[in-house]
Parts: structure tokens; C-alpha cells; sequence
């Protein structure tokens, strides 16, 4: 896996009436490059971060919500993982360690 990407992480909101999800993303873009997207449905928000090569896909959705989690895909693997919200940071931080270490 590469992360040279300008992109690390995008934010791809689809379901309406998040107040919190504008506050998660300024918190997150302080540590990292985070893009927001919300243009169009989700096949063609996530095929336009594959193309500009972003590696993790931070999807807010209608069960958001209710549980207080996101789904993360990562680009390589295309595998996606449910995470609560309050771990994202962690999560992505974790996973550059990991290609750091290689």
C-alpha cells in the first residue's frame, strides 16, 4: 500500500441532518488532509477518491445516526469496517503507522 496521496482520508456524507459531522471533520482535518464530499451518490463519490488516489473513504450514513459509526473502505483492499466515531482518528493513525513501519 502507498499513502502518497495529497488526500489521506474523505469524509462521504449521503444521508441528511448531521450537525456533528461538520465538527468531526474540522477535528479530524487538524491532523490530517481530509477532503469533504457530498456530491452525488455513493458509487461516484468513491470512484472520484479512487482516481485522486485517497487511500481511506470515511463514509457517514443513515445508520450514523443510530449507532455512532462510521464505515471506513480502504482503497487498496476495498475492505470496509464499521468503527464508532470517536475511534476514526485512531484508526487511520494506526494504519499509517503500520505502512511507516514496513
Amino acid at each position: 500500500q502507498n499513502f502518497a496521496s495529497f488526500i489521506l482520508s474523505s469524509i462521504i456524507y449521503f444521508y441528511g441532518g448531521y450537525p456533528f459531522l461538520q465538527g468531526f471533520y474540522r477535528e479530524l482535518k487538524e491532523k490530517f488532509p481530509v477532503e469533504f464530499d457530498d456530491a452525488g451518490n455513493i458509487g461516484k463519490m468513491y470512484r472520484r477518491q479512487d482516481e485522486i488516489g485517497t487511500p481511506f473513504c470515511i463514509t457517514v450514513d443513515y445508520q450514523s445516526k443510530e449507532d455512532g459509526k462510521v464505515t471506513i473502505r480502504e482503497r487498496d483492499t476495498m475492505r470496509q469496517e464499521r468503527i464508532e466515531l470517536g475511534k476514526v482518528e485512531e484508526y487511520i493513525s494506526e494504519k499509517c503507522e503500520m505502512i511507516n513501519d514496513k
